[in-house]
C-alpha cells in the first residue's frame, strides 16, 4: 500500500513552493470563521472557505485538538496530500 512508505521516502518529494499564511490572515479570509464561510464538519473539526490575497480560493480546516486522535488524523491527511501532489 502506498501509505506504508517510509517517512524518509516522503521527505524526498520534489520541492514545492507554497505561501506561508498566518493565523491572522486565515481569520481575515474566513471572516473570523463565520457561518457564511462554513463548508462542513467532520469527526475532528470544521472546514471554512476563504480567498487569500492572490485570489486563490482555499479550504481552511480547523481541527479540534480536544478530540483524541485529531493530531494523528491531521498527520495522515498531510501525508495523503503530499502523495497526491507528486
Amino acid at each position: 500500500r502506498w501509505l506504508s512508505k517510509r517517512p524518509d521516502d516522503i521527505e524526498r518529494l520534489p520541492e514545492i513552493t507554497l505561501p506561508t499564511i498566518s493565523y491572522r490572515e486565515l481569520l481575515h479570509v474566513t471572516s473570523n470563521f463565520s457561518e457564511a464561510n462554513f463548508l462542513g464538519s467532520g469527526s475532528f473539526g470544521s472546514v471554512y472557505k476563504g480567498i487569500i490575497a492572490d485570489g486563490t480560493t482555499v479550504a481552511v480546516k480547523v481541527h479540534n485538538l480536544l478530540f483524541e486522535g485529531a493530531s494523528k488524523s491531521f498527520d495522515i491527511e498531510c501525508t495523503i496530500l503530499r502523495q497526491i501532489r507528486k
